[in-house]
């Protein structure tokens, strides 16, 4: 271990340009915004399977330390990964989207004098919130008590804890599937161990959100779904939580949250053709009816309508865009005593359409 090092861990899976240039923005950001004479720190990239590349820009070259493991394997690998490479004496896991602006680092140790675990509080309700806004939201922080600006708030798309922290409390969990629940499992664990985790208001960055996730789904790289659904279970099950959240012990019984069901309501009649899904949209469900498709907005809506998730087909883009396309369909179009669409048609007669879909991606000339 380095005395005053800290190593900055950024796990990425750039399966797509956008997220190569998050990925080149985070760590572009990272030495633009960081003192290294007053805050030295090393940045190590963990590399969860990455397919695509800028333009040949090898990330070894740009960063210190560099591994990648050729399959996609999880967030909770990137980051143990990343630890098991540090050598400093604080720690700081970085999403891939986010950016940090000035100061960050500086705040984040100083705030491990009264914290074990310290977490950055992403601009969400300023999403086009750089430096400046940053640096306003700090100075407004910066001669109050800690207990006023060290908050519950806690987002862990960036945080930093001694090395002998993540020591104590252990790996992150790897039985968690892509990149959802790690991070609640590790608070619980560290709350077991009593250690204190705080939000810090002083350290404010953009934080994307998703970038990864959202791409793996409109690849369809795997169940992202489905693996939502059970790491949560996992969750619920490993600390035994209450529906509250609450973690109660093994042996102990406790009424649990439950998702919304997957299974279709009895005596609910089948509407529509059939649902399907494209690569470009992504995780959205779409039903046809003859030739309509429209966009089911929840799970509760698509089971309404007789259909379970799953059923759907992938179907290309050139056939998706064939269909005319109808109003997008929610639980608030459902007539709950009839079971039938009052704003949307869905089966019969064929109603006045809203135009093309609008994708993310052109057409191709």
């Amino acid at each position: 271990m380095i005395k005053g090092l800290t190593s900055i861990c950024i796990g990425i899976r750039n399966t797509d340009y956008p997220i190569c240039h998050y990925t080149a923005n985070c760590i572009g950001n990272v030495k633009w915004f960081t003192d290294h004479a007053k805050t030295p720190y090393e940045i190590i990239v963990a590399d969860n399977g990455s397919t695509v590349e800028l333009g040949g820009w090898k990330w070894n070259k740009v960063v210190d330390k560099y591994f990648k493991e050729e399959k996609g394997m999880s967030c909770a690998w990137s980051w143990n990964k990343g630890i098991e490479m540090a050598e400093g004496e604080y720690i700081a896991v970085l999403s891939n989207d986010v950016q940090v602006f000035e100061h960050w680092l500086e705040d984040l140790i100083d705030a491990t004098k009264y914290v074990d675990i310290v977490n950055a509080h992403p601009m969400y309700d300023m999403p086009w919130g750089r430096a400046l806004e940053a640096n306003l939201r700090r100075s407004e922080w910066l001669m109050d008590d800690p207990d006023k600006y060290l908050c519950d708030f806690r987002d862990f798309s960036l945080f930093l804890a001694k090395h002998e922290v993540f020591d104590k409390i252990g790996k992150f969990d790897e039985n968690y599937e892509f990149g959802w629940g790690e991070d609640v499992d590790y608070c619980y664990r560290a709350q077991a161990l009593g250690l204190v985790n705080k939000g810090n208001k002083r350290v404010n960055t953009n934080h994307v959100g998703m970038a990864t996730g959202q791409t793996l789904m409109m690849q369809n790289a795997g169940d992202i779904n489905g693996a939502m659904t059970r790491n949560r279970e996992y969750t619920r099950e490993k600390h035994n939580l209450d529906k509250f959240g609450i973690p109660h012990p093994k042996d102990e019984v406790v009424e649990r949250q439950k998702d919304q069901p997957t299974e279709l309501p009895k005596g609910i009649e089948k509407k529509g053709t059939r649902t399907v899904r494209t690569n470009e949209t992504g995780d959205k469900v779409y039903l046809i009816t003859d030739n309509t498709i429209q966009w089911v907005k929840s799970l509760e809506t698509l089971n309404a309508l007789g259909w379970r998730l799953g059923q759907e087909v992938i179907i290309p883009l050139e056939e998706f865009r064939k269909f005319e396309v109808g109003e997008p369909i929610s639980m608030n179009t459902l007539n709950p005593e009839e079971n039938v669409i009052q704003d949307a048609v869905i089966v019969g007669e064929s109603k006045p359409t809203i135009g093309r879909p609008v994708l993310r991606y052109r057409k191709s000339v």
